[in-house]
């Protein structure tokens, strides 16, 4: 009898604890040494890719325009998870804004100046959106909630108010008169809404230009915006240019009345209404950005946030951990996981990011602990 010996496979994955360095300063054609690290984040991931390690990220000012993007490929071990940390603890910095260069700054034409508040006209600056190549600055669509992924402007290490009417807010808002007619959607077909706007203000606004209002117009508990399709000058009619699904006027207004009279609502992005200082606004049709900065150094200093994104995106990942991270001025989200599981954000700063800190979307095991998560545009 002949005995046959049959060949055994195995399938592992090497996981190395050895570091790689990244510096955005570094010259090119490092090789990942302290001594030459390299020039990029993704260098630095494809390198340790499949077989784990370390990522230190030197002292310095990293800009993002497009996430980090990490997936199942670059995950470690429960026993050797991998990990992205900062040389020093807050002294790397992934910067989601871009310096506007000061002499890209200049005065409004006299068309544009006749359209401002008067108190505004010698005060305002105008930025050409396009010639810098900003990507979010696209007309607001004509009914939605939230930001409506407009760039934000940041000044003196503050992020700057978009112009509203009324000032204020959140105390401060203007109040529906009489609803002409609530509007609805039904079968695909929509009827927008119409009420009666109880200031003058209103009759200066250019709906040529684009105009949108936010408010509570049937709930006090869900905010949209509508962009408005006409304003009648003699009677401050307002008409939408997009209907809700159940109209607008409180819902819990009485019969025959439409409405209670006291919805409350606002007007944004609206160059007219840049009446204090730090307010600024957006022409979608020029793509021209007006401000009025508090002062020289705030014109000094301006920077706009226009990534693409989350600044950090973990898709699928496993045993990975994030430290000693600053985490600033990213136009949505901070950090994103989605479907991972086991990854630690620690002792991270995510600051003045106009989406959430950080996101996570389904997994298991995740871990956000110690970190400072403010300034933010959405949840923590």
């Amino acid at each position: 009898m002949k005995t046959r010996m049959l060949p055994l496979f195995f399938s592992f994955t090497v996981i190395s604890t050895a570091a790689v360095y990244v510096d955005p300063m570094a010259r090119p054609g490092g090789d990942g040494s302290p001594a030459a690290p390299f020039q990029t984040l993704e260098m630095a991931r494809d390198a340790i890719r499949g077989i784990g390690g370390e990522v230190v990220l030197q002292p310095g000012i990293y800009l993002r325009k497009e996430p980090l993007l990490l997936g199942p490929e670059d995950s470690g071990t429960a026993d050797h998870p991998v990990v992205w940390r900062s040389g020093k603890p807050g002294d790397a910095v992934l910067e989601g804004s871009t310096a506007v260069p000061l002499d890209r700054w200049e005065k409004p034409s006299d068309s544009e100046r006749e359209r401002l508040d008067p108190l505004a006209r010698d005060k305002v600056w105008c930025l050409d959106l396009a010639a810098l190549g900003v990507r979010n600055a696209k007309t607001y669509p004509d009914k939605f909630a939230g930001r409506g992924g407009l760039i934000e402007l940041h000044a003196s290490g503050v992020r700057q108010p978009l112009a509203r009417w009324p000032d204020g807010f959140p105390q401060t808002s203007a109040l529906m008169g009489e609803v002409l007619e609530r509007g609805s959607i039904h079968r695909g077909m929509q009827k927008p809404g119409r009420f009666v706007c109880v200031e003058d203000r209103c009759k200066r606004w250019k709906t040529d230009r684009g105009v949108w209002l936010e408010g509570y117009w049937r709930a006090p508990w869900e905010p949209v915006i509508i962009r408005v399709a006409e304003i009648n000058p003699t009677t401050r009619a307002v008409t939408f240019a997009a209907a809700l699904p159940n109209g607008i006027g409180s819902k819990y207004a009485k019969p025959p009345a439409l409405g209670a009279k006291d919805e409350p609502w606002w007007a944004v992005n609206l160059p007219e209404e840049i009446t204090v200082p730090g307010e600024w606004a957006v022409d979608f049709r020029s793509q021209r950005l007006f401000w009025w900065p508090s002062d020289n150094a705030a014109l000094e200093t301006a920077r706009i946030s226009d990534t693409q994104g989350p600044m950090l995106q973990l898709n699928g990942v496993k045993n990975l951990r994030f430290e000693g991270l600053r985490v600033v001025r990213g136009l949505q989200h901070g950090v994103e996981l989605k479907h991972c599981r086991g990854v630690e954000i620690r002792n991270v700063e995510v600051l003045d990011c106009g989406g959430s800190g950080v996101l996570v979307n389904g997994g298991t095991g995740n871990v956000v602990r110690a970190c400072d998560l403010h300034g933010l545009g959405e949840s923590g």
